[in-house]
Formats: C-alpha cells, sequence, structure tokens
C-alpha cells in the first residue's frame, strides 16, 4: 500500500496540532499548580531593649581536691566544703545562697588523661620525625614508652564539684556592687576556694616515669571572652518590664504600620494576630552558655527554676531585646 505525498503532509500536520495543543494544555495545568492564593493583610516587626538592673553577683567555682589514698577523698572533699561555707557566712552570705553540686570522682595519671593514647601519639611522633629526616634517624628513636608499666604509673584520686553562691544586691548597680566582684574574688583566692591547697605533687622519679607521657597529650585551652568568667551579675526579667517593653513595641509597630498603609493609599484594619520573641546580644548569650556549661547541677537546677534570670559578667550586658510580629487587615 502506498501513500501520496499529501496524505504524509497531512498527518504531520495533524501530530504537529496536536503536540501543540498537548503542550498548550500541560504548560496552563503546571501554572495552575502554581497559583497560591494570598490573603491581604500587612506584617510588621517592631523591637524595644529592655535594660534591667542587676539583683545579685553569682560566684560559680570548679572545686576540686586530691588525694592518694580513695578513702580519704570524700572525707577530705567534704570538709573543704564545710571550711568554705563556715567563712562565707561569715562574710555575711546567707546559708541558702550557697550550694555545691554532686561530686564526680575520677582516678588518673596527673597530666595523662589517657596512657594508651600517649604510648600512640609518642610513637607516631617519633616515626613521623625520623620518615622527615632520614640522615638524622639515629637521633630520633622509637620511645620505649611500651616499657612503662601501668602499675607503676602514679594515681591520684580526684573529686570535683561546682560552687554557686549569691550576694545580694540591696541598692542596685551602686560603687558597692561595681567594687563586689573584685572583693569576692580577693577572698576566693586568699582562702583557697578551688581547693588548690589539695593538689597532690609528684616525686621527682614520678615526674620522670610519666614525661615521655605527658608529652604527647592534647591539650584545651577555653578562650578568655569575658572578663573572669567565674563571676558574674544576675538581674530578673519580671512580668512588669516584659509586659511594658511589649507595650512599647507594640504602638511602635503599630504607628509603623498605619504610616506604611497611608503611603500606599490605604486603611490599617484590625490587628489579626501578634507574636513576641524575647532575645540577647550575641555576646552575652555565648559567655551565659559557656558559665552553665562549666557550672554544675546546682547552677544549672537553679537556672531551668528561673528562666527569667539574666546573666552577664558585663552589667551592661543586662537587657533583653523584645521583638513583636504584628499582622493587620486592610479597611
Amino acid at each position: 500500500m502506498t501513500h501520496s505525498p499529501k496524505s504524509y503532509f497531512t498527518k504531520a500536520m495533524l501530530l504537529t496540532i496536536c503536540s501543540i495543543a498537548f503542550s498548550i494544555s500541560l504548560a496552563q495545568a503546571t501554572v495552575a499548580q502554581q497559583v497560591i492564593p494570598i490573603a491581604s493583610g500587612l506584617s510588621v516587626t517592631a523591637s524595644y531593649e529592655a535594660k534591667l538592673i542587676p539583683g545579685k553577683v553569682r560566684l560559680s567555682l570548679p572545686v576540686r581536691v586530691e588525694t592518694r589514698e580513695s578513702e580519704t577523698l570524700l572525707k577530705t572533699l567534704k570538709s573543704h566544703q564545710e571550711a568554705v561555707i563556715k567563712q562565707l557566712i561569715a562574710s555575711g552570705v546567707a546559708a541558702e545562697a550557697i550550694q555545691f553540686s554532686e561530686p564526680v570522682v575520677t582516678a588518673s595519671v596527673p597530666g595523662v588523661e589517657n596512657p594508651e593514647l600517649a604510648r600512640k601519639a609518642a610513637r607516631q611522633q617519633a616515626i613521623s620525625t625520623r620518615n622527615m629526616n632520614p640522615q638524622m634517624r639515629a637521633q630520633f628513636p622509637i620511645p620505649a614508652v611500651d616499657a612503662i608499666d601501668d602499675l607503676d604509673l602514679p594515681i591520684v584520686f580526684s573529686a570535683e564539684t561546682n560552687l554557686t553562691v549569691d550576694w545580694k544586691l540591696e541598692k542596685g548597680l551602686d560603687e558597692k556592687a561595681l567594687l563586689l566582684p573584685s572583693k569576692i574574688k580577693m577572698l576566693m583566692d586568699e582562702k583557697g576556694f578551688s581547693g588548690k591547697q589539695f593538689r597532690e605533687v609528684l616525686t621527682a622519679d614520678e615526674q620522670k616515669l610519666i614525661e615521655p607521657l605527658m608529652g604527647n597529650q592534647n591539650y584545651y585551652v577555653q578562650p578568655n571572652m569575658l572578663r573572669d568568667q567565674r563571676l558574674f551579675y544576675v538581674a530578673e526579667m519580671t512580668e512588669a518590664i516584659e509586659k511594658a517593653a511589649l507595650a512599647s513595641a507594640t504602638k511602635k509597630g503599630t504607628e509603623n504600620a498605619k504610616l506604611l498603609a497611608e503611603s500606599a493609599g490605604l486603611r490599617l484594619g484590625k490587628l489579626r494576630s501578634i507574636q513576641r520573641t524575647i532575645t540577647m546580644d550575641a555576646v552575652t548569650q555565648q559567655a551565659t552558655a559557656w558559665i552553665y556549661a562549666q557550672s554544675g547541677s546546682a547552677s544549672q537546677a537553679a537556672k531551668e527554676k528561673n528562666d527569667r534570670e539574666v546573666t552577664s559578667v558585663d552589667p551592661s550586658g543586662l537587657r533583653r531585646t523584645i521583638l513583636v510580629n504584628l499582622v493587620f487587615d486592610f479597611e
């Protein structure tokens, strides 16, 4: 069966028309799926910064005692805690303002967190040095750290806890309040609140024994982000302060919304929704997070008990920013 050129042309035209129609239909369907109805309205965000007055100065101090015998460790810690409490009360601190977290007890080689990892690091360092200096291999022998028996290493028992103390500021941020942190620091250093007088000292033979392992430890040093991280001011974001801040932010946002509506030739209608957010500046947030990360369960529990507490090592950092998002209708 044969087909004329005319029949081929007719079929080709039909296929082309069908293809175009299908493409148009597909395009229309796709566009229809992307159409999303948007309700009319106006959304604005306004903020208000609430500056707070400190009511306390808080000390958050890691405390550590060490002994050679495990049997005397907790007894030594308890005796030290009682002495610290007695000294604080004598300085005018209320007994209920003094808290110690539960102790964490460990047994370790001083200066060597993990003897096995230290041995491995010592070998790797020696091998790397020899490979980099092939002509001087004799001067970099593989260290004999494997010959060190764990039973020969000195073991020290330690108990760590966290001391939290609050000093009330009766008159807010006056001259006495500004001088108080330096006086507290002098007191805790003079009386040895941290327990540094209980550190065990190694003998010359013990020091010589662990030196090959100590040289291959990885140390981490906390950055000094803001002054002395152990002492900071505490204020409270009361409901009255929050209410006043919200009212100011809402008034500011409403005025901005009216101005925007008028500039578009519209009239502002009813308030449809309102949301609020309380934020802190990045530096204060970082410092506060670090403080509570170092604190024990006592100060963490105190923080959870009062979520309205605002802390900062700098009294000028005692502030919160109230953000409100307002959505209005148009009339």
